[in-house]
């Protein structure tokens, strides 16, 4: 096959009318002889699916006349040894997942560690850490059940697909599943593509699903709220995650086998992200097809994403039925690109999966692109290879595919990537439907140079997702690569970011832009070489407990402790970020305790459940409570007679954006039925507080102050009176400043 494809293609070069023959030095058999062995230096890719473990026969549908669509691999590190494992579906049976052994072979361990999947009808995989816990889990975007496999940190996985709140979709053919931050909050959020439904049982809604994670192992549905379900509702293949415009959130681009959609028909959709603060009410999708990438109406199947032309945006590469679609990102918005090569495609050619990487180490992205048939017996089509564009540096793309041994000719549907041997390239896994799982590995051998960086986050969402990498190499030159979880057509490449790096020598610098807003730099790393990098610490201290429990405080526990002990641990001049959920500092019988304020440290509320930025605050939301109502009205229970104290060496303390509800005061001694929900003897400011006020007929007050140095501020606050109780109480001559901009109700 290679020598056949130099002998043709030297051919062509004789036959062309503007060939040089002035040029040719040596005989024949000389030119051919040196092509020939340039080919046996540079190796190519090397099929090692037998004698890896690797190689089976994907198992497709049982119906012939279906779809041959439902081919799904993952590369993940499920044990953190080091080594990329390997997960692939199979539409009837066991799916397989392959641990990487370290030696070049792999075991299949899906159903020692439960994910063997065997019951349902397998399609996409995506691999990503839901939970923030150091461990990658695993989702399955299956025909009929799709499942969310909890990775326990121990080689055993968990379905928690009910639990997580996931199992609402019911029978669809689910295609492809991709992992996203869109909120940044720190959590990663999955958007769900869904194609039409399996012909043999005529079920199955088109319509994709977006869900976000709300941090403690469950999703909600926002299809409707944040998407519009209206516009999901064409076949669907693959949404990935881009930060197409350079804000630093992440966008949404949805790839639709277009022309077979119900009316009216949705194409390509690029769902831009408008930012927000609160993690739900105000964060905007807004759909700018039209403005970002026009009337684009085709059969859209995979997806790439990346930077090709390394100017510092990531463009679009997506599969068709015949030409390939290309598309240069200009500022945000997509120019269609006709000239670069790709559309070498015959009409009835099917191309699905399709990736960026950088095979050779160059430093230029190249693209794998997966073809087949779209039936068993082709339809009566030539044989369709899959093809492999090498990018020419200049804005072009060579198709070498039969150079490399990648042409292969069975219905590819899937191809994803990874440095499986840890040999600094990248390894390819072809799956083809119904027919040989091959994987490829690479066998490139030259002189060129590489990268490769592992991302560790502490507030963005985990393995750096959504990260944007940038290595500056001693030459001048700039890549850029940006982290994502789900990619290909139902697949997964590896969680890192590779660099191919050419001839330099050696890298200036690593750039990372986090989602958090934080950035990261180091200087002079070695070349050939893995490296770790992590995001910086947050200036500020987060208290991150989502509190949920009963109205008798039983489960407040954690949420109170991480938020005393970060006030306990603060000092002058920190911001302690507090994440929405309700607070109770009384956990006893000892109605005193109180959230004691140190001086010169602001504590601020109305935060997403994570943390967030400090830019992510939304005080007009007031999810964020502290309170110590958590009993009964004037039953003697839990009460604490002082919510927030004040101390009287306590100078300039701020509070902002909570909901304060102080307990009934209804305790036994004329000191606790005397109960506030601040008291200061110290100086402190409020601003955007919500009061809720006294509620029981016996004495006490929202706000307390007590002695000469006492100062409260109030600044856009919120105060009701009830019981005709004073909502303001002043002793011993301190003082409380109200400004024109607080209402008080009374």
């Amino acid at each position: 096959m290679v020598v056949g494809y130099i002998f043709d293609n030297f051919r062509k070069q004789l036959t062309n009318p503007n060939f040089e023959y002035m040029y040719i030095r040596f005989p024949l058999f000389t030119v051919i002889l040196c092509l020939f062995s340039s080919y046996l230096f540079s190796q190519g890719y090397t099929d090692v699916s037998v004698s890896s473990g690797v190689g089976f026969v994907h198992q497709g549908h049982l119906d012939s006349y279906d779809m041959g669509v439902g081919t799904g691999a993952a590369w993940f590190d499920f044990d953190n040894d080091g080594w990329q494992d390997l997960y692939i579906t199979n539409r009837s049976g066991a799916n397989k997942l392959f641990r990487n052994l370290g030696d070049g072979t792999f075991s299949d361990v899906a159903v020692s560690t439960g994910v063997a999947d065997a019951m349902n009808d397998g399609g996409g995989a995506v691999a990503g850490d839901i939970n923030n816990d150091g461990f990658i889990d695993l989702y399955l975007a299956n025909s009929d059940n799709n499942i969310l496999f909890k990775n326990n940190g121990n080689s055993t996985f968990t379905d928690i697909t009910i639990p997580a709140g996931l199992d609402i979709m019911g029978p669809n053919r689910s295609t492809s599943a991709t992992f996203g931050d869109y909120n940044n909050d720190g959590f990663l959020d999955l958007y769900i593509a869904h194609h039409m439904g399996i012909m043999s049982t005529g079920i199955g809604s088109t319509q994709d699903y977006f869900f976000i994670n709300n941090g403690n192992e469950t999703f909600t549905d926002m299809s409707q709220s944040m998407l519009n379900t209206a516009l999901l509702v064409n076949p669907g293949f693959i949404g990935g995650w881009s930060d197409i415009d350079g804000d630093l959130d992440q966008d949404l681009i949805v790839i639709n086998d277009c022309p077979l959609g119900p009316a009216p028909l949705y194409g390509t959709l690029i769902f831009e992200n408008e930012g927000g603060t609160h993690p739900v009410s105000n964060w905007q999708m807004t759909e700018s097809s039209p403005s970002l990438i026009g009337d684009d109406c085709a059969h859209g199947m995979g997806l790439a994403i990346g930077d090709p032309d390394r100017d510092g945006d990531f463009d679009i590469l997506y599969s068709n039925v015949g030409l390939l679609k290309y598309f240069i990102n200009n500022s945000g918005v997509f120019e269609e690109n006709n000239t670069a090569g790709f559309d070498i495609q015959v009409g009835n050619y099917f191309s699905w999966g399709c990736s960026f990487l950088d095979y050779d180490n160059d430093g230029w992205q190249d693209a794998s692109v997966a073809i087949g048939s779209l039936t068993l017996d082709g339809g009566g089509d030539p044989d369709q290879e899959s093809q492999f564009f090498q990018n020419n540096a200049d804005g072009s793309f060579t198709d070498i595919a039969p150079a490399l041994g990648l042409d292969d000719d069975a219905r590819t549907r899937t191809i994803v990537h990874a440095d499986y041997d840890k040999d600094g390239d990248l390894d390819l896994l072809m799956i083809n439907y119904n027919d040989e799982v091959r994987l490829f590995r690479n066998d490139v051998v030259n002189s060129n140079n590489y990268l490769r960086i592992a991302l560790e986050s502490t507030l963005s969402a985990p393995n750096g997702i959504g990260a944007k990498v940038e290595v500056n190499t001693n030459d001048g030159v700039s890549q850029y690569f940006e982290m994502r979880a789900g990619s290909d057509l139902g697949g997964c490449n590896e969680l890192f970011a590779h660099f191919g790096l050419g001839v330099a020598t050696g890298v200036n610098y690593v750039k990372i832009n986090w989602l958090s807003g934080a950035e990261s730099i180091l200087n002079n790393p070695s070349i050939n070489s893995v490296i770790t990098m992590a995001e910086p610490a947050s200036p500020y201290i987060h208290v991150r407990k989502t509190a949920i429990g009963d109205n008798d405080g039983s489960n407040w526990a954690d949420a109170y402790t991480e938020l005393s002990s970060a006030i306990a641990a603060s000092a002058a001049g920190d911001t302690i970020l507090v994440s929405e959920g309700t607070y109770y500092p009384t956990l006893g019988d000892d109605e005193s305790i109180s959230f004691s304020i140190n001086s010169n440290v602001t504590l601020i509320g109305g935060f997403p459940h994570c943390g967030g930025l400090l830019s992510h605050s939304d005080p007009s939301q007031l999810k964020t409570i502290l309170s110590g109502d958590i009993g009964s009205q004037n039953n003697n229970s839990n009460q604490s007679f002082n919510l927030i104290k004040v101390a009287s060496t306590v100078t300039d303390a701020n509070i902002v954006g909570f909901e304060i509800k102080f307990g009934n005061a209804d305790g036994v001694t004329v000191t606790e039925q005397h109960g506030a929900g601040i008291l200061a003897e110290g100086k402190i400011t409020l601003k955007s507080v919500d009061f809720k006020s006294n509620t029981s007929i016996l004495p006490g007050a929202d706000i307390c102050t007590n002695g000469v140095n006492a100062e409260v501020i109030l600044d856009e606050c919120y105060i009701k009176e009830v019981n005709l109780i004073p909502a303001i109480s002043i002793l011993q001559g301190s003082k409380i400043i109200i400004r024109d901009n607080c209402l008080i109700n009374k």
